[in-house]
């Protein structure tokens, strides 16, 4: 006869983060594709309905137990209680946040504007360095290295993991 053992649901902070994080991803991918600031973006370019869906998102997907996220989560787990140190969670957290922008704003942002690369460009550096940015950075940064401290540097156990001995 099989057991079905039930697997623990995912910390709330995980899915919260993941979330945000889709949310920033779209925004600044959003903002750098149109060339238009981030504030801009968020006031003038985002529809209604996005709003709902990350509100939906925000409410529901934390509730439940496999709510999307779980390998950004367990790679901000190993990141943060990783061999590599604080400077390195650092540089990969700032890379995951900075990547969308790049990747989708200029690199696939012909798709829904008719700017020129070199535009999109401009808008990459000018979302990126944006003040709103600065605050995503330093609030993704912290929260790594609090993590970081929180475990004392170790990797930390996947929620619902037992340590074995």
């Amino acid at each position: 006869m099989t057991e079905h053992i039930r697997r623990a649901p995912r910390p709330l902070a995980d899915s919260v983060l993941f979330v945000l994080w889709w949310a920033w991803a779209w925004q600044s991918s959003g903002a750098t594709a149109q060339g238009a600031t981030l504030i801009g973006q968020l006031r003038d370019d985002t529809p209604w309905w996005w709003w709902v869906i990350l509100v939906g998102l925000l409410c529901g997907l934390p509730a439940q137990s496999h709510a999307p996220g779980g390998g950004v989560a367990r790679l901000v787990r190993r990141v943060a209680g990783g061999r590599g140190g604080a400077p390195v969670a650092v540089a990969l957290t700032l890379a995951a946040l900075v990547a969308p922008a790049l990747l989708f704003g200029v690199g696939l942002g012909s798709v829904v504007s008719d700017l020129p690369t070199a535009a999109r460009w401009d808008g990459f550096l000018d979302v990126m360095s944006s003040a709103p940015a600065l605050a995503v950075y330093a609030a993704g940064s912290g929260a790594v290295l609090l993590r970081r401290r929180s475990t004392g540097g170790r990797s930390a156990p996947a929620p619902g993991e037992a340590r074995r001995r």
